[in-house]
């Protein structure tokens, strides 16, 4: 029996396209991301290009490296 494949929905994409702004806008490039957050490279180029769902440990990693809550992203998604 395999893996099914979750089905990313729009909020959910909405956040991480959230993510990709205010992480293109931070001026760091997904080597120094991966590094601040332990989460590898490829792992991070999928979450955010909306090609694989992130964890919460992973978004939660990403939104601390970037200085933002979790609560905070959603909350600019929410707006969106």
């Amino acid at each position: 029996m395999g893996k099914k494949s979750l089905e990313i929905g729009d909020f959910e994409k909405t956040v991480y396209l959230t993510i990709k702004t205010v992480f293109e806008d931070s001026g760091l490039t997904y080597d120094q991301l991966a590094k601040a957050t332990g989460v590898p490279k490829a792992t991070l180029h999928d979450r955010l290009s909306v090609k694989r769902p992130a964890t919460l440990t992973e978004l939660e990693k990403i939104c601390k490296a970037l200085h933002l809550s979790l609560s905070e992203i959603v909350k600019q998604a929410e707006q969106s």
